[in-house]
C-alpha cells in the first residue's frame, strides 16, 4: 500500500501463511497488512483481495486454511510482532474467523488471464 497519497513508495508487509485449495489448484495468502488474498498459481494473478481486517489493535492475519472440501476458508487474527513490542496491545484478542468460499473467487483464470 502507498506510504502516503500520491507517493510511489510502497509499504511492504510479510506474508504469514500460504494455504492451497486442492479442488481448484489455487491458493490463499494472509499477511501482517490485515488482508487475505486468493491467487491463481498458473497465471500468477490475484483472484480476490478481500477487505482489510478492521483492527485498531495492530492485528494481522497470522494463519489461514481451507476445509478439505474447499468450501470454507478459516483464518486467525492476532498480533504478529511485525511492528515490534511497542505496538503490542495485551488487551487485543486472538480470534478465528470462518468465510464461505465463493467459487468465482477461486476459479482459475482462463488462458490470457482475463475473465469475461
Amino acid at each position: 500500500e502507498p506510504i502516503r497519497e500520491g507517493s510511489k513508495e510502497q509499504l511492504v508487509f510479510p506474508v504469514n501463511c500460504v494455504a492451497f485449495h486442492g479442488p481448484c489448484k489455487t491458493f490463499a495468502t494472509t499477511g501482517s497488512d490485515g488482508h487475505h488474498i486468493f491467487w491463481d498459481k498458473d497465471s500468477k494473478q490475484c483472484l480476490k483481495k478481500f477487505a482489510k481486517f478492521p483492527s485498531q489493535q495492530n492485528l494481522g492475519i497470522v494463519s489461514g486454511a481451507f476445509s478439505p472440501d474447499g468450501k470454507i476458508y478459516v483464518y486467525a487474527t492476532s498480533y504478529d510482532w511485525f511492528k515490534g513490542k511497542d505496538h503490542f496491545d495485551p488487551a487485543a484478542k486472538n480470534q478465528v474467523w470462518l468465510k464461505q468460499v465463493q467459487p468465482k473467487h477461486l476459479t482459475p483464470l482462463p488462458v490470457g488471464g482475463v475473465r469475461k
